[in-house]
């Protein structure tokens, strides 16, 4: 009985001993690698990770690469994001290693919007220069807040102020935008009619 014992733990330690770093990286262990060499996921600790597909993998064993083609997509309270990666590892002695990652079709879609008339007003006086107008001379406080859209599709938010008198219209547009500062509504446009 020892005896089996003995053959079964030297079958185990074999295996383990020929097998080790030779496997490629599981899916758990390619979203890992994602999540912690790429920047958006450490500017977005609260993103979790609702979709993981690997499209096509080439693992190649005689050049020791493997390349993986991966879909994700990962949502917070506030935006949903999908990319494709392409992930590249390499076998070396201490096992797979990660050599590249590339991030392909970066869409970054908008849950809610977070921008309140307040902002809008603001924003409508801060960068809107109120000149003359059909000769008529308007200031900020001449427009009072009317209504809103929200176009998360096309990713916009229309603001719309309307003169005490009347006659004329501010829309005041922000829209949702992928920036070196981060990903924000950011306020794009003022327009008068």
């Amino acid at each position: 009985m020892k005896r089996y014992g003995v053959i079964f733990l030297s079958v185990i330690l074999m295996f383990s001993m020929v097998g080790c770093g030779q496997i490629p990286k599981t899916e758990n262990a390619i979203k890992q690698d994602i999540q912690a060499s790429t920047g958006f996921f450490s500017d977005y600790t609260d993103l979790e990770i609702t979709d993981f597909e690997i499209v096509e993998r080439k693992t190649d064993s005689k050049n020791s690469t493997d390349e993986i083609n991966c879909s994700l997509s990962a949502a917070n309270e506030n935006f949903i994001y999908s990319a494709v990666y392409v992930v590249n590892y390499h076998l070396y002695d201490q096992g797979w290693m990660l050599e590249g990652l590339e991030q392909k079709n970066v869409d970054v879609i908008p849950k809610k919007a977070t921008v309140t008339s307040e902002l809008a007003y603001e924003d409508m006086g801060n960068t809107f220069t109120f000149d003359l107008w059909n000769f008529e001379f308007y200031t900020k406080d001449d427009f009072l807040f009317e209504s809103d859209t929200v176009d998360l599709t096309n990713k916009t938010h229309d603001f719309y102020f309307k003169s005490t008198d009347g006659k004329k219209t501010v829309c005041v547009r922000y829209e949702f935008v992928i920036s070196e500062e981060g990903i924000a509504w950011k306020h794009t446009n003022t327009t008068v009619n």
